[in-house]
């Protein structure tokens, strides 16, 4: 089994945003697809990050 990098999106979420690329069976050209997966990726790498930081910063408000 491979390790996942933790602020890689699952494989799930990839295909979802590939999904809504092909929405209603319209092809989008290939460098806004690329764009799009690229954009929604480091949206969600974003938050990922944001709710960490929002957890650690509750853990140390807790302590002290």
């Amino acid at each position: 089994m491979t390790q996942q990098h933790p602020i890689t999106p699952p494989s799930e979420l990839l295909q979802q945003w590939v999904a809504q690329i092909w929405h209603e069976g319209t092809p989008v050209r290939v460098a806004l697809s690329d764009e799009h997966i690229a954009t929604r990726a480091a949206q969600w790498g974003y938050q990922q990050a944001v709710e960490e930081l929002e957890a650690f910063l509750r853990k140390d408000h807790e302590k002290g």
